[in-house]
């Protein structure tokens, strides 16, 4: 990637904050605008609808005209960067993008020709901003653009005519990244996919300066808000828009229902839902259908295993399971440190008892051992243990008894005289 066209701080939360600037405007942008968020913040300060008198006024020669500036949309603005790269301005219901209200205030920033930087194409300036928590598109912030006939009269007959009613913002921000542990080469290329469940996206942190206003050919600017603020009264309520009253209300609940799915579909009151929407849809609820029953099976897995390890009692919740799951793997790793004991001794049995002093094991005692080395069975190990400790035992164990051996009697002699036995005889009976 080339040099990075923005400066890096990290800020007193450790987050790495770039201070980048953007142009809202969609020339440099090569996939399809962003949509409208579902935001309708009607509580912000400074919050106001557009009404009859913000139509555009000629007073004296000097043009004074309500024009959006800036939506709380996700958009491609053009940035200094090899590849487009989405900006969520609606990011937290746009408490940052509000930020821009008191700069322009107290600035007046310039109102250009088609972003140009030469001081001849100054046309006029932005003043007077204020929140709008809109109805009818989304929340933003609203200006007054104001061009003298005698500076630019060009300007001032397109403004008034209608000619021009397109415009683009240019602004300084400090962003984070979506993903602040992505690799930024990475992040840069995954503009707008999701990665985690959450669309890459750069997110404002605040705004720094708003360097302009642009006059743009109509529809070129990333923000389609962006531009001439349409009267909401009922004279600019066309009959076709008074057939369909209500529709509103239902299209932006199913924006937001769009928004919260994390898909980026434009939805309007005169244009069908088309084919390749739905079946984005379709897809993006299989997919949470998936997740759900993924955890639906986990959270039973873990009742039935509360209800074996709780015993007599009230069978665990999962997060009573989950408490004591430490406890548990202690109990595993000492069960399982003393079936390698049994077995390294089992083995040790084995081998002397199948001793040979002129030949080795045969191919079955070979395969029998390996068993036995390898075998989690506690209760074979102990069988096999006992087996072979025994026979070991027969073969080279001390085998003599605990019998006492009497201690020999006196000598007999073979050979008695014949009268001395008679004698004895007739003598002692």
């Amino acid at each position: 990637m080339k040099d990075e066209p923005f400066r890096v701080s990290v800020d007193n939360k450790g987050r790495k904050t770039y201070q980048i600037d953007c142009i809202i405007d969609s020339h440099r942008r090569t996939v399809r605008p962003s949509e409208p968020s579902n935001l309708n913040n009607t509580d912000q300060a400074e919050v106001g609808e557009a009404q009859e008198s913000d139509a555009p006024v000629s007073d004296g020669g000097v043009y004074r005209g309500r024009w959006r500036l800036i939506s709380c949309i996700k958009a491609w603005p053009t940035i200094d960067f090899p590849l487009p790269q989405m900006v969520d301005y609606g990011h937290d219901g746009g408490a940052v993008l509000q930020q821009a209200i008191p700069l322009i205030s107290q600035h007046s920033p310039d109102l250009l020709w088609n972003h140009s930087a030469d001081v001849k194409d100054i046309v006029g300036i932005v003043e007077n901003a204020q929140w709008e928590g809109a109805s009818d598109i989304p929340a933003g912030i609203n200006g007054d653009l104001v061009v003298d006939k005698d500076f630019d009269t060009r300007a001032y007959v397109g403004l008034s005519k209608g000619t021009l009613r397109s415009g683009s913002i240019g602004l300084t921000m400090n962003m984070v990244p979506s993903h602040p542990d992505m690799e930024m080469d990475k992040f840069v290329e995954l503009q707008g996919r999701e990665v985690d469940g959450i669309q890459v996206r750069w997110l404002p942190d605040s705004i720094v300066a708003v360097r302009h206003m642009a006059l743009v050919p109509a529809g070129t600017g990333a923000d389609r808000y962006a531009g001439r603020r349409a009267s909401n009264s009922k004279s600019a309520v066309t009959p076709r828009q008074n057939r369909r009253k209500g529709m509103g209300t239902s299209v932006e609940f199913f924006q937001g229902i769009l928004s919260d799915l994390g898909i980026d579909v434009m939805l309007t009151e005169d244009t069908d839902i088309s084919a390749s929407t739905r079946d984005r849809v379709a897809e993006r609820i299989k997919t949470l259908n998936g997740v759900r029953d993924k955890y639906n099976a986990l959270a039973s897995g873990l009742q039935e295993f509360g209800a074996k390890i709780g015993g007599d009692s009230d069978p665990l919740t999962p997060l009573d399971v989950l408490a004591r799951l430490d406890d548990l793997y202690e109990l595993a790793e000492r069960g399982k440190r003393l079936v390698e004991f049994k077995a390294k001794e089992a083995v040790g049995w084995f081998d002397k008892a199948k001793v040979r002093p002129d030949s080795g094991l045969t191919d079955a005692e070979l395969r029998l051992r390996a068993r036995i080395e390898a075998s989690t069975d506690l209760d074979y190990l102990e069988d096999i243990i006992a087996e072979y400790q025994g026979i070991a035992n027969e073969r080279f164990g001390d085998h003599r008894t605990s019998r006492v051996e009497e201690p020999p009697g006196p000598k007999e002699h073979s050979f008695v005289d014949p009268d001395i036995a008679r004698s004895s005889q007739k003598l002692f009976g």
